[in-house]
């Protein structure tokens, strides 16, 4: 075999690695954005810096494969829908909100650091953690925390140039004494407007 053949033989070889390593690769840069998130808020900047770098590293080395495989895996979840029985649908209309939100016909704004949504638990509400799914728009990156009446999450909501995007922020723990939870905008207060708007949240048991 020539230089040539062989140069063809390794590009070939590393395309269908990368192919191969795909799926899990978009599981470990989930796992990765997460303890970043989490190193940040403890304080941890190395460690939070050293998760980044290496999501950074991991998406380079994956290049398309890693979009094929994301594309791969949303259609996966779309064949299999959650059941509706796990998830809690919290209406943006059934809200109660603080100054410096409001309703609009595009959603519910909560744009000026500080403004809060509230939504009342049934009362078959079951205790337990759930994963927290965000249907928004933001016109630049928005820090924001979702609360019960103990534990809290907190994550950031990127900039989706005002077009709508989903996003989980991760596991909260409802405790059984909770009868609501809150969304809260916790961006700087530098008197500015991120143009967040919230177009529905969903609590996904971790039970089902």
């Amino acid at each position: 075999m020539d230089v040539l053949g062989l140069a063809a033989l390794e590009r070939s070889f590393a395309a269908d690695m990368r192919e191969a390593m795909a799926p899990a690769g978009v599981q470990y840069l989930a796992e990765l954005k997460k303890l970043e998130r989490k190193f940040a808020l403890e304080g941890e900047f190395e460690k939070a810096i050293a998760a980044r770098d290496e999501a950074a590293a991991v998406t380079a080395f994956l290049g398309t494969a890693l979009a094929v495989a994301e594309a791969a895996l949303a259609e996966q979840n779309e064949a299999s829908p959650i059941p509706e029985s796990s998830v809690t649908k919290l209406a943006n209309t059934a809200a109660d909100i603080s100054a410096g939100a409001q309703f609009t016909s595009d959603g519910l704004t909560l744009d000026t650091s500080g403004a809060t949504a509230t939504w009342e638990l049934g009362p078959s509400h079951q205790s337990g953690g759930y994963e927290v799914v965000i249907s928004y728009s933001s016109v630049e990156d928005v820090d924001v925390q979702i609360r019960e009446s103990f534990f809290r999450l907190t994550g950031e909501l990127p900039a989706t140039g005002g077009e709508k995007s989903s996003l989980s922020l991760g596991s909260l723990k409802i405790t059984s004494r909770s009868d609501s939870v809150s969304l809260v905008n916790t961006g700087g207060d530098d008197g500015g407007s991120s143009k967040l708007i919230i177009h529905s949240v969903q609590l996904i048991s971790a039970k089902d």
